[in-house]
């Protein structure tokens, strides 16, 4: 996913992440653990939660995406699958929990060749 095509005017655009993940902006809001009106208000849409919840979701999407050769595998890959090692939870859950280092992590160790 090219950053470029993902921001108006420097700030994430909810509606433009779902249209390259072919879903509805209410659905990226469940994905980050937040409520509607967080995509839909201007302001909401602007805070530093949003847009660092927007931003985290993204760089892991960009680094899976090259292993899946997909946005939309690497989506359903950050949404559905459960990473060994931190209680079944996936990585959305675990962004959401504010521990994207724990995915950074886990993804380091599979660039690295071990087993995750």
């Amino acid at each position: 996913m090219e950053l470029q095509n993902l921001a108006e005017d420097g700030i994430f655009s909810p509606e433009l992440i779902a249209k390259e993940l072919r879903t509805h902006k209410y659905e990226i809001a469940q994905t980050l653990g937040l409520k509607k009106d967080a995509v839909s208000r201007a302001t909401r849409i602007e805070s530093p939660k949003v847009q660092m919840l927007l931003r985290h979701m993204i760089e892991i999407l960009n680094r899976v995406e090259t292993r899946t050769g997909s946005p939309l595998l690497a989506y359903a890959w950050y949404r559905g699958v459960p990473l060994v090692g931190f209680g079944g939870k996936t990585a959305d859950r675990l962004v959401r929990e504010g521990k994207i280092d724990y995915v950074r992590a886990h993804l380091d160790r599979i660039d690295d060749g071990g087993y995750a």
